[in-house]
């Protein structure tokens, strides 16, 4: 069985959804949220590691990432625009 591409499958998704979204200027500004999105996961997953006392379980990056999306975006983007985030924040966070 051959190895599966999952960059180019997430950039394949991307390229999808920003096309059927269909509004560049917007795609760049997306891209750009979905940047300091993951960002933002990845210091607060550091702040978390440095926690002895504080700190009961593993930060789960891929979930934390979910609920923002899902409990901040949802309400705020149209469903397109989420879509296009949501590609663009899993590419950003996947290892290259």
């Amino acid at each position: 069985m051959p190895p599966t591409d999952s960059r180019g499958e997430l950039l394949r998704a991307f390229d999808a959804h920003a096309q059927a979204f269909a509004a560049p200027g917007e795609i760049a500004r997306l891209t750009g949220l979905a940047a300091a999105l993951a960002a933002s996961i990845a210091d607060w997953n550091g702040r978390l590691d440095r926690l002895d006392v504080g700190r009961c379980a593993p930060f789960d990056a891929d979930r934390a990432t979910a609920l923002v999306l899902e409990s901040v975006f949802d309400e705020v983007l149209t469903p397109a625009a989420w879509r296009v985030l949501a590609a663009a924040v899993e590419i950003v966070a996947s290892p290259a």
